[in-house]
């Protein structure tokens, strides 16, 4: 799937800008309120569809000490209705005017409804961090958070510091990935045979030969991603 010049480009990449990325720590979630967690959880689900509104639910969020807090002392009605206008607020994408019919005000109570049953946030990191197997920890995610699938799950798990060897093809990384030649299946955000056969190869031929983990990979795409697309778009 992928040629031997695709994988040179990447590893060229890596090289470059290996030392300049912010990655999350291994074990960063241990620090991390239920609050923090739980905005974590809020972003993942805001950016299907469109990542542009989370830099305004970030900042909705922020203005309140604790939302999570918050909701969990509102009757489930009330939450529905707030967390539906936090997402209308931010004019977040596939977000319906009808609170009833909003997909994504209705994972986000499911969710909320999961992590205070499992006694919050962090003792459900906790609970994850148990399993020893990083592809169980990403299936745990999937099969737990609603609309939250196999790119959501492994961006949320590289940002708490709960897996290493993980990519989540969002845009941004599969623009990069197509302009090195690399062709990509169709439907790969949702194709879980797919999606781990292309990470597993990329972690295999790219970041292993470099000492470096999958996570290092997707956040220079991600976070290089401007410089990489305009260097590799004028070759």
């Amino acid at each position: 799937m992928v040629s031997k010049q695709s994988v040179a480009k990447l590893k060229k990449i890596v090289k470059k800008y290996k030392d300049e990325i912010n990655l999350p720590k291994l074990g960063k979630w241990k620090k991390m309120s239920d609050n923090d967690i739980w905005t974590a959880i809020v972003i993942q689900v805001v950016v299907v569809g469109g990542s542009a509104p989370h830099v305004k639910v970030k900042e909705l969020l922020s203005s309140q000490e604790n939302w999570y807090g918050l909701l969990l002392n509102l009757s489930p009605k009330k939450r529905t209705t707030e967390i539906h206008n936090i997402l209308r607020s931010a004019g977040v994408r596939y977000v319906s005017e009808n609170k009833g019919d909003c997909r994504k005000t209705d994972a986000l109570v499911k969710n909320l409804a999961l992590l205070e049953s499992l006694e919050g946030p962090k003792i459900y990191l906790q609970r994850i961090s148990k399993i020893s197997d990083e592809a169980e920890r990403v299936s745990a995610i999937i099969k737990d958070m609603s609309y939250i699938k196999n790119k959501g799950a492994r961006d949320f798990l590289i940002g708490v510091g709960l897996i290493e060897n993980a990519i989540a093809f969002d845009v941004r990384v599969k623009k990069v990935l197509e302009l090195c030649g690399i062709e990509l299946p169709n439907n790969l955000a949702n194709n879980k045979s797919a999606y781990k056969e292309l990470e597993t190869e990329l972690i295999d031929k790219v970041c292993r030969p470099l000492e470096v983990s999958g996570s290092v990979l997707d956040r220079i795409l991600y976070q290089k991603n401007n410089e990489i697309v305009e260097s590799l778009s004028s070759e």
